[in-house]
């Protein structure tokens, strides 16, 4: 059957091969010594005639650009990132390149030739842990979407990659005597040491201590009030240790003088989130002070303290934010704050 005009044209190659049917199109005419000549292009090469007209007619159903056919993996991180980079911050774009390195498997294949089980591999056998296989998997996301925004892909198999469960058994260690000690030594010349204080001596959630908003904190009365955010309702009172007062007062006063809302601001003034707590200021703490602590463990070694103190149970609760099961604790026995500031300050 004659093709129409510009469709493209079906071979049967001789000899004994798997996919003997080869599909070209037309890419433009040139003249060589006064002749006209087309300049042909591969589409592809498969194994049935009616596999062959499939590819044709979906070639001219949506047409691409055939000379992008051959865009490998790498071609397309390149010309993704020099858009993205642009856009976020160093520290993310360090995070997408050693991502890309886990993709070195499959950087040099055609991008359109990607299917699942070759992002898997590279998944399965990255040797990192559950967080580094999300990251991965986000990475081939945003990779594939850009390819399919500029028709370099068909579809995007990133949906069906398999990262395992999360691990979900933490080892809580408490911190040391030593390790405390060493917190002090260096609030002068480690910025953020202090907040691993301010958590230690006060029992606080690290979320709590981040989302705490300046107005809800009284250096005069000693206190910080923990409030549901949707009603605004007071959760509980936590009483400031005297020990790291002036911790919490040289942050209120920085946060205010920025004009940041919460007690703890980011070097551009902004209230902090978790993970960029935990990774831009955690994790360097740790790292330089050589501890191996979770954000957590803070909570554990206030347990640990106050209990070694001697702080009677329901004070404990009542600072940590734990429900009592006693019913009489529950109900009829009310700890001003006069009472929990002399209790938690006999933490040493």
């Amino acid at each position: 059957m004659k093709m129409p005009n510009g469709y493209g044209s079906i071979t049967k190659l001789s000899g004994n091969r798997r996919k003997p049917f080869m599909v070209r199109l037309t890419d433009g005419r040139t003249v060589e010594n006064g002749e006209v000549k087309l300049n042909r292009i591969v589409l592809g090469y498969y194994a049935t005639r009616k596999d062959a007209m499939k590819a044709l007619a979906e070639y001219n159903t949506n047409p691409y650009d055939l000379k992008q056919k051959g865009i490998t993996f790498e071609e397309v991180y390149k010309m993704w990132s020099d858009k993205k980079y642009k856009k976020i911050s160093e520290q993310s774009a360090v995070s997408y390149r050693a991502a890309f390195k886990h993709a070195v498997e499959i950087k040099d294949m055609p991008v359109r030739e990607i299917k699942a089980v070759h992002m898997q591999n590279t998944i399965d056998n990255c040797p990192a842990g559950y967080q580094t296989k999300k990251a991965l998997r986000s990475f081939y996301n945003q990779v594939f979407e850009f390819a399919l925004e500029n028709d370099l892909v068909e579809k995007s198999y990133t949906p069906f990659l398999d990262i395992g469960a999360k691990e979900t058994v933490i080892n809580r260690t408490v911190f040391s005597k030593d390790e405390i000690n060493a917190l002090w030594d260096a609030l002068e010349r480690m910025e953020y040491v202090d907040t691993i204080l301010i958590l230690i001596y006060s029992g606080m959630r690290v979320g709590e201590l981040l989302e705490m908003q300046c107005c809800n904190v009284d250096i005069s009365a000693k206190t910080m009030k923990i409030v549901r955010a949707k009603n605004k309702s007071s959760l509980r009172t936590v009483p400031i240790h005297d020990k790291i007062l002036p911790l919490v007062e040289k942050h209120l006063n920085n946060s205010i003088a920025l004009n940041c809302p919460t007690l703890l601001a980011n070097q551009v003034g902004k209230p902090f989130t978790y993970s960029n707590y935990q990774q831009k200021r955690w994790t360097q703490i740790m790292e330089q002070l050589e501890m191996n602590h979770l954000p957590h463990d803070t909570r554990h070694t206030f347990a640990s303290l106050a209990d070694t103190a001697g702080l009677k149970k329901i004070c404990i609760k009542r600072i940590m934010g734990h429900e009592s099961k006693d019913i009489t604790d529950k109900v009829y026995t009310h700890k001003d704050i006069s009472e929990l500031l002399e209790q938690i300050n006999l933490i040493e």
